[in-house]
């Protein structure tokens, strides 16, 4: 019997390599604006009960996200759609030279084991437990004049609410390639595929808050 690897194992090893330096780049990425002053945080997304399959699932959930990040960043900045334009997120651009001064979010699909995660308060009977993980970054300098933990705590009536339950947010001190690593598991264990997955901003990125969504 021939040793050699068949052409499925091989493609799950191309596939894994791949996940493995997306996940690298993303941390060289969180780590690249810490390094100049940015402020990293690890959210929690949590979501009332949704209809579908797990794709529509998903879709449901990054949608969700998308509002938040869209109301977020015009507290951050002042004019987000004169910024500079946000192409291929460079690991290697200089930050001091960069105009673009937009929060960075990258989230993933996730799911908790069936045992009942008392630390989390999550019900895994609410969409088989799928929530979603995200790094965001702010930059030093910006119009949010309090940590994003505390913004969101304090604003929870505009950004959790319609098909969002709850927003958990911790600042990152240190090690942000391990806290980037543990925000992608499920991509990395195969429980999630790159369309579970979101950054943002967006290239061409406008703004969608409604004009009620104004944080005091």
């Amino acid at each position: 019997m021939s040793s050699e690897p068949g052409a499925g194992q091989i493609a799950n090893t191309e596939y894994r390599s791949l996940i493995s330096k997306i996940i690298v780049s993303y941390g060289h990425m969180i780590k690249n604006r810490v390094e100049y002053g940015w402020n990293a945080y690890f959210c929690t997304f949590m979501f009332k009960s949704l209809s579908g399959n797990r794709n529509a699932i998903s879709a449901q959930m990054l949608d969700e996200i998308d509002r938040v990040y869209s109301t977020f960043i015009t507290r951050v900045v002042r004019d987000p759609k004169r910024c500079g334009f946000y192409a291929k997120l460079d690991v290697h651009i200089d930050l001091r030279e960069w105009d673009d001064k937009r929060p960075v979010l990258i989230a993933c699909l996730d799911g908790f084991s069936k045992k009942c995660d008392k630390k989390n308060r999550v019900r895994v009977d609410v969409n088989d437990g799928l929530h979603v993980h995200g790094i965001m970054v702010v930059p030093p300098v910006s119009g949010l004049k309090e940590p994003l933990n505390k913004h969101f705590d304090r604003c929870k009536r505009i950004y959790v609410k319609n098909l969002l339950r709850r927003i958990d947010v911790q600042q990152i001190e240190s090690n942000e390639y391990f806290v980037v690593d543990y925000g992608q598991k499920a991509l990395k264990n195969g429980r999630a595929d790159f369309d579970d997955i979101g950054i943002w901003p967006r290239a061409h990125d406008e703004p969608r808050g409604r004009s009620s969504d104004q944080a005091p």
